[in-house]
């Protein structure tokens, strides 16, 4: 129960973060992080677009060295094939990310 509570306080979280970096392009519908099965689902609706695009993240990590954070996901799968297609032909197995994290005061 607290871990449902906990993935559901991160999704809601991740989802905000995310549209604030590309709400210029993009908006997250929907996101949900599992953290058991370190998994995300998510729906982004792009910019322009009719239907969002369905997006499966088998396997996600963070991290962080010198101050800096960092994302790391692999086994990602989307509603479209063809960019299946190009990350495979691409042999795109990782990706990651720098993340902003707000810096929390200290009491």
């Amino acid at each position: 129960m607290l871990q449902k509570m906990k993935d559901i306080a991160l999704s809601h979280g991740a989802k905000l973060a995310i549209n604030k970096q590309i709400k210029s392009y993009a908006e997250v519908q929907k996101f949900h992080l599992n953290s058991k099965k370190r998994s995300i689902d998510m729906e982004v609706i792009l910019k322009g677009e009719i239907e969002p695009i369905s997006i499966h993240i088998k396997n996600y990590s963070l991290t962080e060295l010198d101050g800096v954070h960092q994302l790391r996901v692999s086994g990602v799968m989307t509603s479209r094939t063809w960019i299946n297609t190009v990350a495979s032909i691409l042999k795109v197995k990782h990706l990651r990310y720098q993340l902003s994290m707000p810096k929390c005061s200290k009491p």
